[in-house]
């Protein structure tokens, strides 16, 4: 993760000792980095369950995943084996959720899915092997990774607002955005930026201090349409199934289905009333088939 990786203020001495405030912080950022790394275990789980992937998609753990290595760099870089064991955590994570993804997706996807490792892992070997050399001073190392952090600290902040693209488009967030994912980008922004002015670290606080406002942004998102799904549903809030696997070609299917099905019933009731009792039990006997199709329940 880029706050966990970012620890000490790049291109500057590193202090020698802690404060008690400095270290209560650095204690609630590491916490607040393995809340990130768990939070989509919930979607990762229905996704193996299911076997498919429908139209989520593995930009965030893509991102986080190049945002740990990047991070674990600048902990080999900096020679800090803590930065470099909580950024290692990240990337076992997620390789472990794309693996998932990999998995239970199509040919195309884990084409795509396995040049993009590929390539961040090759990247990440060159750069060890052959930029280092030429950066011999740790504090410089520091400094040159902690700006690259800034980029990939925004990507891994962004990753998850593909999301919204599907709330925007169906106004339910229960079932299209997790929250868990909101609250820990959220929670881990403001425990590394707080750090970071602490000790002094623009490196550390830039993406952090962005990843606050777009965390808050999308929960403002969430709130509003969870309160205009409450309304609606007289307070329920809207449905808690995981729907995020159910693809638009699935929905317009069912649409076509659910419209067939109508036509037929109103031929039936027009043409063969008599008949009306046994299109009704078929149709009962069909819609559940049709449903647990599409539908993956929350996985507790």
């Amino acid at each position: 993760m880029e706050p966990a990786g970012a620890m000490e203020p790049a291109g500057q001495d590193t202090p020698a000792e802690l404060t008690p405030a400095q270290t209560a912080v650095l204690i609630l950022g590491y916490l607040s980095t393995f809340y990130v790394l768990l939070a989509p275990l919930k979607t990762i789980r229905a996704i193996k369950a299911a076997g498919a992937v429908g139209q989520e998609t593995a930009t965030m753990y893509l991102c986080v995943l190049c945002n740990s290595l990047v991070w674990l760099l600048y902990g080999v870089g900096a020679d800090d084996k803590a930065i470099m064991g909580i950024n290692g955590i990240g990337v076992l994570f997620q390789a472990y959720f794309l693996y998932v993804f990999i998995r239970a997706s199509t040919d195309r996807f884990k084409q795509c899915s396995y040049v993009a490792m590929v390539l961040a892992a090759s990247a990440s070997v060159a750069i060890y092997v052959y930029v280092f050399p030429f950066i011999p001073d740790p504090k410089d190392r520091k400094k040159a990774f902690g700006q690259a952090g800034i980029f990939s600290g925004l990507a891994m902040y962004c990753g998850s607002w593909g999301r919204f693209r599907t709330v925007w488009r169906k106004g339910n967030v229960v079932r299209d955005l997790d929250l868990n994912v909101v609250v820990s980008s959220l929670l881990n922004g403001i425990c590394w930026s707080i750090y970071a002015m602490l000790i002094d670290d623009d490196l550390l606080l830039t993406p952090n201090a962005v990843g606050i406002g777009l965390a808050e942004f999308q929960l403002g998102v969430y709130a509003w349409y969870y309160y205009m799904g409450s309304n609606d549903n007289n307070g329920d809030g809207g449905d808690d199934n995981i729907n995020l696997l159910r693809d638009d070609d699935d929905e317009e299917e069912d649409d076509d289905h659910n419209n067939r099905r109508d036509d037929e019933e109103d031929d039936g009731d027009n043409n063969n009333r008599h008949d009306g009792g046994d299109d009704d039990n078929e149709e009962e006997l069909l819609a559940p088939g049709r449903q647990a199709t599409y539908r993956i329940q929350t996985i507790e």
